[in-house]
This record gives C-alpha cells, structure tokens and sequence, in this order.
C-alpha cells in the first residue's frame, strides 16, 4: 500500500508540474481606486495626470485600471518585467471601452504588447507583439512578415469598423487571449488549447489573437502557415523569449483621445509539447495506480 502511495503521490506532481504556469496576474482588487496601481515594473505617469494615465477605477464594486490618454505630447504606459526559460506564453485579459469615441487616426489606440525584458514598450522596436485596440471598437495587428528572399516587412493589419460587435455608446466587456511563441527559427511549431476548448499551432515568432473567443485571422499573405500573425520585428527572430508585459496608449493623441478600462490581467506560460506528454503519463500511471488498488481490496 505505500508503494501505491508513493506512485500515486510521483503521478500527481508530475501532473500538477504540468499545468500551464502562471507569471504574473493581478485584478486590481488590492489597489486604491483613484490612485495608480501597485506592483508594477514600470507606471509612466507614475500618478495619474489630468490628460493621462493609468487610474484604478472602481465599477459597480469591481476594480479595473482606467487607461486614458488625452495629451499630445505623452502617453500612458503600464509595464511588467517577467523571466522565464519557456518561448511559449498565454497572455488574457478583460477590455472595456470607457467613453464613445472616435480614432482621428489607425495609431491612437490602447496597444497590448509583449517584447524585451527591461526596454519600454512604448517604443515599437522593442514590441514583438504589438496588437491595438481602438475607441471606435476596432483593432489593428501590426505584424512582420519575411519575404521569401529572407528579406523583413513590417506589414500592419487594419481591422474593419465595430470589430467588438457593438457601436455607438454601448459599453460591453470584452476578452482579449494572446498566444504568442519565440520559438527557434526553422524550429519546431508549439500547439495550444485556445479559448472554449478549441486547438491551435503556433509557428516560430508568431501570435494569434482571440477576441471573445473568436480567433481574428486575415488574409494568408499577411499571415504565417498556420494562420498566425508573425512578430512584428525582424530582431526579434534571434531571440527564443519575451520578457515584458506592456499596455502602452500610442499615438500622438488629440481631442478624441483614449480611454479603456482593463482587468483581469493573467500572464502564463504554455504547456511545452514534451510536459504535455508528461501530463498525460502521469495521469494514466494514476489511474492505472487506482484499478490495481480496487481490484485487491
């Protein structure tokens, strides 16, 4: 019977190693609406300007980070270092537009990026993935693209109007899921499970891009051979990991400005091919564990 224990104890950290790891999360539940939020790398105003910045916001009991931007001379930026050995990662959040308004152009937006340890997102050549959400209810991915003389193509992807599948001054809460892999090049592809269940390849320096479940996919000359959306630099490709979270308000903004609300920010890291497989081996060997037990008591 201790021999069972003990396997049955092995099986279970094997599968609880196996569960997707979690890098960083917040809710805001701990921060004081009114005030910039706690625990962050990086918080540019660090404390919320009358044009700018990034204020917890409590709504209707809940706390989120207001991401607002009315200056044109600065933005708003909210940043998060992160290390980890894993290419793979998950990044999930919820997005509320805050106010009705209109993008003067296709740059002023709320930008989630994910890039290079240490350097600020604000600056696009530290981006690799760099998708961006409008006041309209649009989006825009801007995304790389390498030529088949090994030449780079900065080739951003502009979204149709109301992509949130509302407009006008309907404030719905949204989800946004990223799933972004370093990979090697020439490497390997890293398979996901995707929102509601649903399996999804990731090819070396791409994203995908999910909101409300629904996976955004363009045209395939914008996109990678699983339908992915490829790292937006060309730097990037040398690299096998990303190391910064970054929610960043870009674009010289104007009258119109940008106002977001966002919560339930989770960062985790993508099961490995081979740490799945050991997820799954781990649980046969339980079950197995637990037959044998039933039929010799």
């Amino acid at each position: 019977m201790k021999l069972h224990i003990s396997i049955i104890t092995v099986a279970c950290l094997v599968a609880c190693s196996s569960q997707a790891q979690t890098i960083f999360s917040t809710d805001f539940t701990g921060d004081t609406p009114g005030s910039s939020p706690t625990g962050w790398t990086s918080v540019s105003p660090s404390a919320p300007a009358a044009l700018n910045g990034a204020i917890v916001t409590n709504v209707s009991g809940n706390n989120a980070v207001n991401m607002y931007d009315y200056s044109t001379t600065a933005n708003a930026r909210l940043e998060q270092d992160f290390t980890t050995s894993a290419s793979g990662l998950h990044l999930s959040l919820n997005f509320t537009r805050n106010a009705n308004i209109a993008p003067a152009t296709s740059v002023q937006g709320l930008y989630v990026a994910l890039g290079s340890n240490t350097l600020s997102q604000g600056t696009a050549a530290n981006r690799a993935v760099n998708f961006r959400l409008f006041n309209d209810g649009s989006y825009r991915v801007d995304a790389g693209k390498q030529n088949p003389d090994g030449t780079f193509n900065s080739n951003p992807v502009v979204s149709g109007s109301n992509s949130f599948g509302e407009g006008g001054t309907t404030f719905n809460t949204h989800t946004l899921d990223i799933f972004a892999y370093a990979g090697t090049t020439g490497g390997a592809t890293l398979g996901y499970t995707g929102p509601g269940g649903t399996n999804g390849v990731l090819d070396p320096h791409s994203f995908a891009v999910y909101i409300d479940g629904a996976f955004l996919q363009n045209a395939s000359t914008i996109t990678t051979a699983n339908g992915d959306y490829a790292f937006q630099n060309s730097s990037f490709y040398s690299q096998s990991n990303l190391g910064r979270l970054g929610l960043v308000t870009g674009g010289a903004s104007s009258a119109s400005g940008i106002d977001f609300l966002v919560d339930n920010i989770s960062l985790s890291v993508i099961p490995e091919p081979s740490t799945v497989a050991l997820l799954g081996a781990g649980s046969m060997l339980l079950i197995g564990v637990l037959r044998r037990t039933r039929r010799s008591v």
